[in-house]
């Protein structure tokens, strides 16, 4: 029996032969090396092409290397009003690093091998395209680098960074503008300047209003060819439910109940007008609770700024980040974030001395039996300080052991006896809501919880003075039985 052998198979003509597949394999960039002898000969031949080209090609777009000299160097001739040829080319390309790269020779073949320069708009633009299919082959290999060796960082901000590096890519691929002659802008201008001087009113609203005073006197109105986008910034509550309480400078009230023109206290006290309220529809919702026993609603996008003990400043965290950090036993327990300032209230006459009200609510007895108001301590420092700040015409009268009654001062009458005389402090007390409460049900009347902010540490300060403690260790203590306070 004969061996079979191995024998060449013949290949057809439409076979792909092996070495068909190295050169595939090769992968060479997008480029057209004629598209670019194109152009630069065709601005050798016809400088004033460079005005069709407008700003559509830049130097980077060029393939080979001695491409983009020679259009530096014709770029920079056009730019200094000097000619661009064969010969004056060829004399400034000796001065650049480069210039063994290129003879005069070479420049010659690219002008006697163009026609024209009718079409250059139209090579310029292929070399565009191929130089957009470039950048985004490096700037996609670069991702996918990326993706398998992430170094440390997140999804989210790998995803961030590919999304900021394709759009990139098509920002500067959208750069098709072109030069336009002088004289009919000219015109243009000349007609918009005679509008404005003539305008009604001098306002200096140029465009059509909005109604929004601020956003008006920043825009000047809307303007033609402009696009503009009011948003509302992170961490400003675009997810709060219609439930939520949101303070304002005239107290509390609920997300639902907000209308345009409202004054909102801002987180670092400045006041923030309502202008405008725009329905977010449903959103998911996360609770935040905080040590304190705080609670806050907001979506997974918002930002919060965060302290770790390791960082020397706060960081911009989002509520999805922050849930994975909390997972984590190195930020359990360990994450903070700032206390609004507190600078904002009303201003009003308030009608008893915020700390007087304090100490009277933590040591006072507003009891409805008595004819006056009665204020107990032991400290003479603090006697001196109600006594300085109850009002001028009332003052403090010592009642027994640690007792003393608030009084007005003109309650003697002309012949020395005693007469009626109405105690305008009970009567503010009275009005305030406060005067017949017991110790399980004070509270802090809503007027000075609505304060400025050195009312209401004043009155803290006579809460504390009257009710309050510090522990050897440092902890402020705070004793009361009233649940409200």
């Amino acid at each position: 029996m004969a061996e079979p052998r191995n024998r060449p198979v013949p290949m057809s003509p439409g076979m792909p032969g092996p070495g068909d597949a190295v050169v595939q394999a090769l992968k060479v960039p997008p480029h057209s090396v004629e598209a670019e002898q194109s152009v630069l000969g065709g601005l050798l031949l016809d400088n004033t092409a460079w005005d069709r080209l407008g700003g559509v090609l830049s130097e980077r777009d060029f393939y080979r290397s001695e491409h983009a000299l020679i259009y530096r160097v014709i770029e920079r001739l056009i730019g200094d009003n000097r000619p661009a040829d064969v010969i004056t080319v060829f004399e400034a390309i000796k001065n650049e690093p480069e210039a063994d790269l290129i003879g005069i020779d070479y420049l010659n073949s690219l002008a006697q091998n163009t026609p024209s320069a009718a079409n250059i708009k139209g090579y310029a633009e292929i070399i565009r395209d191929r130089s957009i299919l470039r950048r985004l082959i490096e700037v996609s290999d670069s991702i996918v680098n990326t993706a398998f060796m992430p170094e440390g960082r997140s999804v989210r901000t790998l995803l961030d960074e590919a999304e900021s590096r394709i759009l990139q890519i098509g920002e500067e691929g959208s750069r098709k503008a072109d030069y336009l002659e002088i004289e009919p802008l000219l015109k243009a201008v000349v007609a918009r300047i005679d509008e404005l001087y003539n305008r009604d009113g001098g306002s200096d609203i140029t465009g059509i209003a909005t109604g929004f005073i601020d956003l008006d006197k920043q825009t000047s109105g809307l303007q033609k060819g402009d696009l503009v986008i009011v948003a509302g910034r992170p961490s400003m509550g675009k997810a709060q439910p219609l439930d939520a309480h949101i303070k304002t400078i005239d107290g509390w009230k609920l997300m639902g109940d907000l209308q345009t023109g409202d004054r909102l206290a801002s987180v670092d006290g400045a006041e923030s007008i309502v202008t405008g309220i725009y329905p977010q529809g449903l959103k998911s919702i996360y609770k935040v609770t905080f040590s304190d026993g705080r609670q806050a609603e907001c979506c997974q996008e918002h930002l919060w700024s965060v302290m770790y003990r390791d960082w020397d400043r706060p960081r911009v965290i989002s509520t999805t980040r922050l849930i994975e950090m909390l997972q984590c036993t190195r930020y359990k327990n360990r994450l903070w974030i700032e206390t609004v300032s507190g600078d904002f209230g009303h201003s009003e006459e308030l009608p008893i001395d915020p700390w007087v009200l304090g100490a009277l609510i933590g040591d006072g007895t507003l009891s409805l039996s008595h004819s006056s108001v009665m204020f107990s301590t032991s400290s003479d420092e603090l006697v001196e300080r109600m006594d300085a700040l109850v009002g001028y015409d009332m003052e403090l009268v010592h009642a027994g052991a640690y007792d003393w009654r608030i009084v007005s001062k003109s309650r003697i009458a002309a012949n020395g006896s005693r007469a009626f005389n109405i105690n305008y402090f009970r009567s503010a007390l009275s009005e305030l809501r406060i005067l017949g409460c017991s110790s399980n049900n004070k509270f802090i009347p809503s007027i000075y919880l609505e304060a400025d902010k050195q009312s209401r540490l004043a009155l803290l300060q006579g809460l504390l003075d009257t009710d309050g403690w510090i522990e050897k260790w440092g902890s402020i203590r705070f004793c009361t039985v009233s649940e409200e306070l």
